[in-house]
């Protein structure tokens, strides 16, 4: 009887490495991202994975921040969604001087 191999080694070259991370990464950014109408400056719609994120935050954040209402949301259905240009607004107002 045939023994089963227990151990399969894989070699890539670093072109195959990089070419993999690339797809993934492109795969993983249309995840997070809905584009809008095709209106002139309007910028795509984030979901919360994708708007936590672009903030560097968790998810659970989001979501308790969008609770209190203190972050705008726009609502599709029951989903949340949210403009990088709020996102980026919101930054910029809970942005604070650091101490000296």
């Amino acid at each position: 009887m045939a023994s089963i191999p227990t151990e399969i080694t894989l070699k890539f070259c670093k072109a195959d490495l990089q070419a993999l991370a690339d797809l993934v990464a492109e795969k993983v950014q249309k995840s997070c991202v809905i584009p809008t109408a095709t209106v002139a400056g309007t910028d795509g719609l984030l979901n919360v994975r994708g708007a936590a994120d672009y903030l560097g935050a968790s998810e659970s954040f989001l979501h308790r921040l969008t609770a209190r209402r203190g972050i705008p949301v726009v609502k599709i259905g029951s989903a949340n969604r949210f403009r990088r240009s709020d996102l980026d607004k919101w930054i910029t107002k809970n942005t604070e001087k650091a101490a000296i």
